[in-house]
C-alpha cells in the first residue's frame, strides 16, 4: 500500500508515534533507526527527510508530552476556579506525578537513558528550561514568586516520583495515598512563601 502524501507536520507525527511505539516495545536504548523505518512504513529517505535519528524524535516526542501537560493544567485551570492557589497547584503537580499515560512512560525511558548519552543531557537541560518559563508563567498567575531553585528542586522531586511510579511499580502506592502526596506538595509551596 502505497502512503498518501500528507503535510510535514503529520508525517512527522507519523514517524515520532512509530517511534513511541518502538521504545515502548524495545526501550530506547534498543531502538534503532531501521526499527522505525519499518514500524512507519516509510521508505528510509522518507523518514530521514524529518529525522536524522532516535533522539531527533525523542525530543519531539517530549515536546508532545510538554503540549499535553499544558492543555491539561489549562482545561484545569479552567474548570476549577474556585480552588485556591496552594490547593491548585498542588493538584496538577499530584496529576503530573501520577498521570499514567505513553508519552510518561517514554519521558521514563529519557530520564533512565540521559545519564548514559550526553545530546540526551542537553535535551533533558533544554526541556527544563522551556518548562521553567510556562511554568513560571502559571505560577506567577497564582501569585507565586517562583525561581529556578525552586523549580530545579521541585522538578528533581517530581521525576523522581515518576521514576519510582515505574520502575519500583509504585503507581498503586502513589495513588492509594494521593492526598498525603498533595498536602506534601501544599505544604512545600506554603513553606516556601515564607
Amino acid at each position: 500500500m502505497r502512503n498518501e502524501r500528507l503535510p510535514a507536520e503529520e508525517r512527522k507525527w507519523q514517524i515520532r508515534y512509530a517511534a513511541k511505539n518502538v521504545f515502548l516495545r524495545k526501550g530506547f536504548h534498543n531502538t534503532t533507526m531501521e526499527d522505525v523505518i519499518s514500524e512507519s512504513g516509510m521508505s528510509k529517505g522518507g523518514v530521514y527527510r524529518y529525522y536524522k535519528s532516535i533522539s531527533d524524535m525523542l525530543f519531539d516526542l517530549m515536546e508532545d508530552g510538554c503540549e499535553y501537560r499544558y492543555n491539561i493544567v489549562d482545561n484545569f485551570l479552567t474548570s476549577n476556579k474556585n480552588l485556591n492557589k496552594y490547593d491548585a497547584v498542588a493538584e496538577m503537580m499530584t496529576d503530573k506525578i501520577l498521570d499514567d499515560n505513553e508519552l510518561s512512560k517514554v519521558y521514563v525511558m529519557f530520564l533512565q537513558e540521559k545519564q548514559y548519552d550526553e545530546n540526551l543531557e542537553k535535551l533533558f537541560l533544554k526541556l527544563k528550561e522551556e518548562t521553567f518559563i510556562e511554568l513560571k508563567k502559571i505560577y506567577e498567575k497564582f501569585g507565586f514568586s517562583f525561581n529556578y531553585y525552586e523549580y530545579d528542586f521541585l522538578t528533581d522531586f517530581m521525576n523522581s516520583l515518576v521514576l519510582g511510579r515505574e520502575i519500583l511499580s509504585a503507581k498503586n502506592s502513589f495513588l492509594k495515598n494521593r492526598l498525603l502526596l498533595k498536602k506534601f506538595i501544599r505544604e512545600y509551596l506554603e513553606n516556601s512563601e515564607e
